[in-house]
């Protein structure tokens, strides 16, 4: 675990800068479930940090959400 959030930390230092840059609009999917990232506590920084970015963290999803048998993009992008 601790490698993985180092190389997540080095990631970040690199691309942290340019994010205010990214001018197309954004929707942000998080799993709270996510065993791999921290990528619930990551997706208000990264609203903040992208001009045009929606985050969504959702209950009981992975880090896989998109590949979830009973997750559904196309009405997750209708109420977003």
């Amino acid at each position: 675990l601790s490698w993985r959030l180092q190389l997540l930390q080095q990631g970040a230092r690199a691309v942290n800068p340019t994010l205010k840059n990214i001018r197309q609009r954004t929707l942000l999917l998080a799993g709270q479930m996510d065993l791999v990232i921290p990528s619930a506590q990551e997706a208000p920084r990264l609203e903040r940090a992208l001009p045009r970015c929606r985050a969504r963290v959702l209950d009981s999803r992975s880090h896989a959400l998109l590949q979830e048998a009973d997750f559904d993009l196309v009405s997750m992008l209708r109420v977003s």
